[in-house]
């Protein structure tokens, strides 16, 4: 199978105490999605991000509905920083305002088992980024936990980040490797 989607070139250089450690994967979504995550811990607070490819997600369970949910990035003052380092060096593209398309990632990332929330309030925000392989791709950022309240639990296993030498990005996926 040659996969539709290449992982996210993504920054692992700069890592601080609060860069935890990281995954990545595929979700079972169409074509399978790759995703590379990684988990930020400060005294205030525990957060997930998520890289993906941006995508098109269907209004409708009907296949036959054509209707779909997309959502085009909005420019604003610039990403917030939550300390995480996987988009440090790509294109910010803008803010995700969109409820309905962040409903749905929501949604299939929890269905993958990324995480799970605790209760009804869900604490997320999307960014849009394009990487140096000219990839559209979204960050996702759930709150874990703010102070003392936990939003959500983290199910995925994450590794520690190691420093690497070459300047800042590495490449997760070749598709020359792919499995035809």
């Amino acid at each position: 199978m040659i996969l539709e989607f290449l992982f996210p070139v993504c920054n692992h250089n700069g890592i601080t105490e609060c860069n935890i450690g990281y995954a990545c994967g595929y979700t079972n979504y169409g074509p399978s999605l790759p995703f590379e995550m990684e988990v930020i811990r400060t005294d205030a607070s525990d957060r997930l991000s998520i890289v993906l490819p941006r995508i098109y997600f269907n209004a409708s369970p009907d296949p036959l509905d054509y209707d779909y949910i997309y959502a085009e990035p909005v420019m604003d003052d610039g990403p917030k920083d939550y300390y995480d380092i996987l988009v440090r060096g790509m294109q910010y593209d803008g803010k995700v305002e969109n409820p309905c398309y962040i409903e749905k990632w929501l949604d299939l990332l929890e269905k993958e088992g990324l995480f799970s929330f605790k209760g009804e309030k869900k604490e997320a925000c999307i960014d849009a980024f394009t990487d140096a392989n000219g990839t559209k791709l979204i960050r996702l950022v759930v709150t874990l936990r703010e102070e003392n309240q936990i939003y959500a639990e983290l199910f995925e296993e994450v590794s520690p980040f190691v420093n690497v030498k070459n300047g800042g990005h590495y490449m997760m996926f070749d598709p020359d490797l792919a499995e035809e």
